[in-house]
């Protein structure tokens, strides 16, 4: 079916390769839709003050990774530097996961709100 899009743009045999660049890409986008609102919430729970420094910092990460990630793809064999990096991949976010699973909660848990929202009873 793939084939069939690209006729005329691409030749049958970039048709894996252009297949897997958009498997990839739509992977980073998922990445990033599940790792923005977080980021976001953590930096909302610091505090509006940690705001910068966090989204500095976000830039300063994605600028040592970009050349990181393109130094593993060139320098390895075809096919294999992929599952370096997605399996590197991986493992930091299993262990950011855990990381956040494992800390405190910054801020007091609200009161039982179940409490709060419940009607009295009707006569």
């Amino acid at each position: 079916m793939l084939g069939r899009l690209l006729r005329g743009v691409a030749e049958e045999a970039e048709v894996p390769a252009v297949g897997y660049a958009c498997g990839a890409f739509c992977c980073v986008l998922s990445a990033h839709y599940l790792l923005l609102p977080m980021r976001e919430e953590a930096g909302l729970a610091l505090g509006v003050d940690t705001l910068p420094v966090l989204f500095t910092t976000s830039l300063a990460v994605t600028l040592m990774a970009a050349p990181a990630c393109a130094g593993v793809l060139a320098r390895a064999r075809r096919g294999e530097g992929h599952v370096r990096l997605f399996t590197g991949l991986a493992g930091i976010l299993i262990f950011l996961y855990a990381a956040l699973c494992l800390t405190p909660p910054l801020l007091p848990s609200p009161p039982d709100a179940s409490a709060a929202t419940q009607l009295p009873p009707a006569y």
